[in-house]
């Protein structure tokens, strides 16, 4: 019995406080397990590039299917197709659903959907020494010429390098200028950042995740 109770007594006891010069058990190669590599970061963007992609193409299409003809009332919309509408009207300025809404909103559709063929196409480079850019591509009308990461990407948020990786491959589809701070429809369209932020907004309700000082060319 005694012995028993000396066992009970010393589970109950706290355990002895941790001193300074105590050694930690850290299993330092879990904690490299746990931090994604750059290569982990860029694909897992890429997997994340994807997925918008079809997703605003399939909620772009839902609308497109609910196009009015010319005697027709306004169609009926769902919380979905006010998302399009919405993104229509933040990004690329045309928020009355007319039919130059209509127009742009299809010439939008397969942009994005030539984004989404060239997956695969642009092979992924890193730029370790460039302080300014979160990513770049050397030139526009070569998807074979590759997207280059900087440090600045690496840090990011996940939402940031998506959306950043949707931009850039813009690019090899509208050419290498932006028009950050426009508000013309006509420049919209073919801005990479307006048409990324755009897909971002339409599927996943996330837009203007890379909030530093670094930029997206």
């Amino acid at each position: 019995m005694k012995k028993n109770l000396i066992l009970i007594f010393s589970l109950l006891l706290p355990a002895a406080p941790l001193r300074a010069e105590d050694p930690l058990n850290i299993d330092t190669h879990a904690l490299r397990m746990s931090t994604p590599t750059p290569e982990e970061k860029i694909a897992k963007a890429e997997g994340e590039r994807r997925d918008m992609l079809k997703a605003a193409l399939e909620k772009i299409d839902a609308l497109l299917n609910k196009e009015p003809g010319e005697d027709a009332g306004a169609p009926v919309l769902n919380d979905e197709d006010h998302k399009v509408v919405q993104a229509m009207a933040d990004w690329l300025y045309i928020p009355t659903m007319n039919t130059a809404f209509w127009a742009r909103l299809r010439k939008a559709r397969g942009l994005i959907s030539q984004n989404q063929a060239l997956s695969g196409r642009a092979p992924f480079r890193r730029d370790d020494e460039d302080k300014n850019d979160y990513a770049y591509v050397k030139d526009a009308g070569d998807p074979s010429a590759g997207i280059y990461f900087t440090s600045s990407y690496m840090s990011a948020s996940s939402n940031c390098r998506r959306e950043v990786q949707t931009h850039e491959y813009f690019h090899f589809i509208v050419g290498a200028q932006h028009f950050y701070s426009t508000k013309d429809a006509e420049e919209a369209v073919k801005c990479p950042h307006h048409l990324a932020e755009f897909v971002s907004a339409i599927a996943t309700g996330v837009t203007e995740s890379c909030s530093s000082a670094a930029s997206e060319h």
